[in-house]
């Protein structure tokens, strides 16, 4: 028996509970067959490791399989954190305005760090151009996203520590909606600290 956790492009990571124990262990595993994957959603399924595939992974992951006989034991639970945050993200692709498959594929993956849905040759578009780099969330991404939001604000005349407060909610939920990826948390922490500086009336480079 195995909980959803996250979503992945070629599987997904769950959390394993050992047959005939209290032991639980979170693997990445991918499937033999279509099916429709929610975040805590509790499955059933027979899972055959690979041979001490052990790698240490930011995620916590060091254990890779591929599942067989995989059925839904229960569906996904409306009050979980995980489930919520899964949903923020879908609402958030859904009301992309963009009709181009490969215009919501590219924006889901600047934002989400989601490249799935990227054509092969749109990818190779990208690669040929050496952008394929962008579609790869980082603290580049981040940067801009909250310069420019800063930017629009002070067209405004809004007073400057105000527009460090708002920058840091930014910094915020773009790190979570982006699925905290390694570059990007580091960048949010040093940007945090810039704004939290200008708070504060410290002078900053």
């Amino acid at each position: 028996e195995c909980e959803v956790l996250k979503i992945k492009s070629e599987g997904a990571v769950v959390m394993c509970n050992v047959p005939q124990s209290s032991d639980r262990f979170k693997a990445s595993v991918s499937f033999d067959e279509d099916i429709t994957l929610v975040p805590s959603q509790k499955l059933s399924m027979t899972v055959k490791f690979f041979d001490c595939v052990r790698r240490s992974r930011a995620d916590g992951v060091h254990i890779y399989g591929v599942a067989t006989d995989v059925s839904v034991l229960s569906q996904y639970n409306s009050h979980s954190v995980r489930y919520m945050y899964y949903r923020l993200r879908q609402g958030i692709k859904n009301a992309m305005p963009f009709k181009n498959r490969d215009a919501v594929a590219f924006v889901n993956g600047m934002v989400f760090g989601d490249t799935q849905d990227i054509s092969p040759k749109f990818n190779n578009m990208l690669s040929d151009v050496g952008l394929s780099h962008v579609t790869s969330v980082s603290g580049m991404h981040l940067l801009f996203s909250v310069l420019l939001i800063d930017f629009v604000m002070s067209l405004f005349a809004i007073q400057h520590k105000k527009r460090a407060i708002m920058a840091i909610i930014a910094v915020a939920l773009f790190t979570v909606i982006s699925g905290f990826s390694v570059s990007c948390i580091r960048a949010a922490i040093m940007i945090t600290i810039y704004y939290i500086g200008i708070i504060n009336d410290r002078l900053a480079d």
